[in-house]
């Protein structure tokens, strides 16, 4: 009989802190010499909390997270995608998971917060509007390929781009598509690859 080793892959939401710190061994701060004080200190890093958001197996193909955090500072929150499926809300004082959001796929791209939704996509590829405070869903919109780059949000508008080439507008209380263009791939070998929207 075989057993499979768990072995946590650590996709690691972390704040850090900077502080002062001692001089490394062996060697001395060095004195400012333009200034009548006390010698200045080096400061560093230091890792305040983290959280593991996904656990894989030595079965799995070791996928390669790609996920970037979106934070915000008003409310002192991190919003961030794992492989897992999730949408994590964490408090940035202390690393507390507020709410969870469950998609269909991985989550690896970077969200965009504005007016209190959350607009961030899926491998699913679907785009989703979550509640920032409840994590509660407003809207999704499918797609037929993965959106991993992060959406631009206007004043009535979501624009997005999907891994098939495909830019879309929607609109932004309910979702609804306004428009849809897809570039042509040209002929020939061609790399795989997908701009990001801007405006």
């Amino acid at each position: 009989m075989t057993t499979t080793r768990v072995r946590p892959r650590w996709l690691v939401a972390a704040l850090l802190l900077v502080g002062a710190c001692r001089p490394s061994l062996g060697t001395r701060a060095r004195p400012d010499w333009n200034m009548q004080s006390e010698p200045t200190r080096a400061s560093v890093a230091e890792l305040r909390w983290r959280l593991p958001l996904a656990v894989t197996t030595d079965l799995d193909a070791n996928p390669q997270h790609r996920g970037t955090p979106t934070f915000d500072p008003a409310r002192g929150v991190v919003y961030v995608g794992a492989l897992d499926h999730g949408v994590y809300a964490i408090r940035a004082s202390d690393g507390a998971v507020l709410w969870r959001f469950q998609t269909l796929g991985p989550v690896e791209g970077e969200g965009v917060l504005e007016g209190g939704t959350l607009y961030i996509g899926s491998d699913d590829g679907a785009l989703y509007a979550i509640d920032a405070t409840s994590g509660r869903m407003r809207w999704r919109f499918g797609t037929t390929a993965q959106i991993l780059r992060r959406p631009v949000v206007t004043a009535d508008s979501v624009y997005f781009v999907n891994a098939d080439d495909s830019v879309f507008s929607l609109n932004r209380v309910s979702g609804e598509q306004r428009w849809r263009f897809r570039r042509e791939p040209p002929g020939g070998i061609t790399g795989g690859g997908h701009a990001v929207p801007s405006t």
